[in-house]
């Protein structure tokens, strides 16, 4: 996945990988919920409040996505959207 993946299939695998969280919680990150090391979240199941250390490669895959919109994502963006921007 890592060598071959298209960048949005391979940005959802990593946030998998990287966040070791449900994939409904998944859906949920927003632009400021990273802070170039850490994602943040509240998880749905639980409400619980988690900071979590990226890996690598998940840092990469979201300064990439990141790069490809061409422009600073609001921090209420979520991260992972439709074609028409919705969440």
């Amino acid at each position: 996945m890592r060598e071959e993946g298209e960048p949005l299939p391979l940005l959802i695998f990593e946030i998998g990988v990287g966040s070791v969280q449900r994939p409904g919680d998944w859906v949920d990150f927003q632009w400021g919920d990273y802070d170039g090391d850490t994602l943040k979240l509240r998880r749905n199941k639980t409400g619980k409040a988690l900071q979590l250390p990226c890996t690598k490669a998940l840092e990469a895959a979201l300064e990439r996505a990141k790069s490809d919109l061409g422009f600073c994502p609001h921090p209420s963006r979520h991260i992972l959207t439709r074609s028409d921007g919705s969440p």
